[in-house]
């Protein structure tokens, strides 16, 4: 048994927050334009979700981690059930201005009655083809201020992250992000059964 992938958990204490340094953060990126909505995806915005989704196939990883598949019908049914699980959702996409291509995305979830100001950064990913540009701290900065101006109750933010993710280790760091914990994933090969013939 070895080990198929390492997470680390970081938390950001929004009470400790540095605002005005944090809005100094955002990088002026040329060439995109930004597309945000709170709670379930729009329908007419599935399609581009699912691509921006299934792009975190391409995030760095180990190799014997298995993609994952987005499929529309799949993803409609994860959005429409986010009220019934008492949650919400802040996301922010980016588009490239010239032709209207979906190129990153982040997500914020909350549930809904907690009371302890907890909230979970989900993914964030930057298609290949749209990478070099910023938009990975683009995003997250300006999801995060976007959240806390319309639920300022949130104390916390957690996130997890492979740690052979470099690039959004750095940004999280960056952010004010703190190392709680690592967690591995293991991983055991299972022998083929000789059976008696």
């Amino acid at each position: 048994m070895d080990v198929a992938l390492t997470e680390a958990r970081r938390t950001l204490d929004l009470r400790k927050a540095d605002w005005p340094a944090l809005e100094r953060m955002i990088p002026q990126v040329e060439g995109y334009t930004l597309e945000r909505w709170i709670g379930p995806t729009p329908p007419h915005l599935l399609p581009d979700l699912a691509t921006l989704l299934n792009g975190m196939n391409d995030a760095p990883r180990h190799g014997d981690v298995e993609e994952q598949n987005f499929s529309l019908e799949r993803l409609r049914a994860r959005e429409e059930s986010m009220p019934d699980v008492g949650q919400t959702c802040y996301t922010t996409i980016a588009r490239r201005d010239t032709d209207g291509a979906p190129a990153a995305y982040t997500r914020l979830f909350l549930d809904i009655g907690r009371t302890d100001g907890w909230a979970q950064q989900s993914d964030t990913a930057v298609l290949r083809d749209h990478r070099g540009h910023r938009l990975g701290l683009l995003l997250k900065l300006t999801n995060l201020l976007w959240t806390h101006e319309h639920e300022p109750h949130v104390e916390r933010v957690i996130t997890w992250n492979a740690t052979t993710n470099r690039h959004m280790l750095a940004i999280n760091e960056a952010m004010g992000f703190e190392l709680f914990d690592e967690w591995n994933q293991w991983r055991l090969p299972v022998e083929p059964m000789d059976h008696p013939g």
